[in-house]
């Protein structure tokens, strides 16, 4: 199993350890903020203060910091989110406050660009491709895999060498007023279907007369493409369509599966390649409104950035973990059926017709297409 950037998930969990986080309370339908009380002064026989630490501290300025996030408190995004805010806190020696509106208290989901862009948060979450055109060059990300991929850990690599090295991937969003702080891999998603159904799947054609579930609209198009229904519903729709048979199959990642309820359904998934992996993959992100971020002093701008890449990286161990657990918990040879690489060339193709979509409309707003494919897939080449 590939290691993932050891160093700093050490330090986060270490940081969880000191603070003793826990999920965040409060009414959904409430937007007043969760803030960190600055450290108060100690009694007059408390141990001396760290002077190295308490200089660094003060050359932070008074501040504070808008934190949104659509996700609810206890999920990992939204713990990953309050996470970051009071590493922030910690490490300015309070002198940077964070006001955190977790649950979409503060903006939906559907608004977290526009939302940041017109400066009524600094910074929040959002899963890339979740409002389609808006992010369209980072849509890359979401597609089906067409290749042999790493697992959730080696994806995050990926996805963070992409902002690093290929220019459009921040430039398409600061032209929008925002900029990416950081950014990872979800976990893979799986077909799941309620019978038996998986093992009797040996390639697309098996899923024609069924309805599918797909959360990319360029998936969907390609799948309908090569002669299988497909379609995108909301997560409130995901248990009920599931369970009356409004669709066969669905694709989610495993800790969706298990936070909506649905696993109690499910009767066989479908898993992809000699690795055993899922079909696809999302990416969330941490953007930030880009003037503030532009006007930041360097030193609050490292901190800011440090925080947040330290809680995306414990989210996305936390993912892992949830996932491992999930298919030691529920897994057997009786309900998982694996298509291997050699038979895959099928769903290949339904993968390489949904980016030929991304880059016709990727092309469509300007941009060079098949250099930020080609860009992107030696990236995939050095990680795999």
């Amino acid at each position: 199993m590939k290691k993932f950037a050891m160093k700093t998930i050490c330090a986060a969990l270490a940081f969880v350890m000191c603070l003793g986080l826990a999920a965040c309370g409060g009414s959904p339908d409430s937007a007043q903020p969760q803030t960190t009380p600055a450290p108060s002064a100690g009694a007059s026989d408390a141990p001396a203060a760290n002077t190295d630490a308490a200089d660094s501290a003060e050359e932070y300025p008074e501040m504070t910091i808008i934190i949104a996030d659509y996700n609810v408190a206890n999920s990992g995004p939204g713990i990953g989110t309050q996470m970051a805010a009071d590493y922030i806190e910690e490490k300015s020696g309070g002198r940077i406050t964070c006001e955190t509106y977790i649950g979409g208290t503060l903006m939906e989901a559907t608004d977290t660009v526009s939302g940041l862009s017109d400066g009524v948060a600094d910074i929040s979450y959002y899963m890339i491709g979740l409002v389609s055109g808006i992010q369209p060059v980072g849509e890359i990300l979401t597609q089906q895999f067409y290749r042999e991929f790493p697992d959730m850990l080696g994806n995050t690599e990926i996805i963070r060498q992409a902002f690093e090295t290929i220019p459009e991937f921040q430039e398409e969003l600061i032209s929008q007023g925002v900029y990416c702080l950081t950014a990872v891999s979800s976990p893979e998603s799986y077909m799941a279907f309620k019978d038996d159904t998986a093992h009797s799947i040996n390639g697309v054609d098996g899923l024609r007369g069924k309805i599918i579930h797909n959360t990319s609209t360029y998936v969907i198009q390609a799948y309908q493409n090569a002669g299988v229904s497909a379609m995108a519903m909301g997560p409130a729709d995901w248990y009920s369509n599931f369970e009356r048979g409004v669709c066969d199959a669905l694709t989610l990642n495993l800790p969706c599966y298990n936070d909506f309820g649905i696993t109690e359904l499910i009767g066989s998934y479908l898993t992809f390649g000699d690795n055993e992996l899922g079909g696809s993959a999302g990416a969330s992100s941490y953007l930030v409104n880009y003037e503030k971020w532009s006007g930041w002093p360097e030193n609050v701008r490292e901190l800011v950035k440090e925080g947040f890449t330290v809680a995306a990286d414990s989210m996305v161990q936390r993912d892992y973990d949830v996932e491992t657990q999930f298919k030691a918990d529920h897994w057997t040879a009786d309900n998982v059926h694996n298509i291997p690489s050699a038979d895959m060339q099928s769903f290949y193709d339904v993968a390489l017709d949904s980016i030929s979509l991304w880059k016709e409309a990727v092309s469509s707003k300007g941009y060079d297409a098949d250099s930020i494919f080609n860009a992107y897939d030696a990236i995939i080449d050095a990680n795999t």
